[in-house]
């Protein structure tokens, strides 16, 4: 059987940036129709397929069945209804049907121990998934407690660097980079408030907002608040991340 790597599909978007790959498998109405086995950025045989935009979850488990890694991408704002908050003005376009596909693909991941990597958006639902919470807005909701404020939506081009984080020492992503500090890109409006149950923090920006999650009783489900899709052609850092989530996902495969 063909195994994939998938990516979230967001609405109104017709094409999806990949860093593997300019080529996609793509299903729409439940038919493939377009499949090209690719190289990734690490030497692995794979195909990337991008879920339909779609609510309905008997589509969306048979879709996941032939998967074996998720990467959540940036989209709209996640439902402040998932994490027992009301909508407040400053909260940005929400997306429904994105919700419910992200929790669908994740409750099939979690049950499967599955490897997902969380970017931007993909992140927060990811922690809110976990139980956590989030700020609807840092700059309205938001207030350091050492007094420095950062510009968390950084003005293009995305692939430059625009703030600092620090690595938890215990921390995934410390091990795997071997570095105490990051400099990172910043392309959000909402952030982790809450952390989520069953989740250690990886890394901190410098005006202490949350920027990388990880799960602890699972193989691998990643989530960083910068987009590493951006700048991993250029930034060591960002394609290690992407290549440490390519290689468990294809360990899933080799099982």
């Amino acid at each position: 059987m063909q195994r994939y790597i998938t990516v979230e599909i967001c609405e109104n978007k017709k094409e999806i940036s990949h860093p593997f790959s300019s080529n996609f498998n793509i299903i729409r109405n439940n038919k493939l129709v377009s499949s090209i086995t690719i190289e990734l950025i690490i030497p692995v045989k794979a195909n990337t397929l991008i879920f339909p935009y779609t609510s309905d979850v008997d589509e969306i488990l048979t879709i996941s069945a032939l998967c074996d890694g998720y990467l959540f991408t940036g989209g709209q704002d996640v439902s402040p209804e998932l994490y027992h908050e009301k909508k407040q003005p400053y909260c940005g376009e929400l997306s429904p049907t994105l919700d419910t596909l992200t929790k669908v693909v994740f409750e099939d991941a979690e049950f499967s121990d599955k490897a997902i990597l969380g970017i931007c958006r993909g992140c927060q639902i990811l922690n809110v998934l976990f139980g956590g919470s989030l700020h609807q807005d840092l700059n309205i909701q938001y207030q350091s407690n050492n007094g420095k404020h950062i510009e968390h939506h950084q003005n293009k081009p995305y692939d430059n660097t625009s703030h600092k984080v620090t690595l938890n020492s215990d921390g995934y992503l410390h091990k795997l980079l071997k570095k105490d500090e990051l400099q990172v890109n910043s392309v959000h409006h909402q952030g982790i408030k809450d952390v989520g149950i069953g989740l250690s923090v990886n890394a901190i920006s410098e005006d202490g907002i949350v920027e990388s999650i990880k799960a602890v009783d699972y193989n691998f489900m990643l989530g960083v608040q910068w987009h590493p899709e951006y700048n991993y052609f250029r930034n060591d850092d960002s394609l290690a991340i992407l290549k440490a989530f390519v290689r468990e996902t294809a360990e899933e495969f080799s099982l």
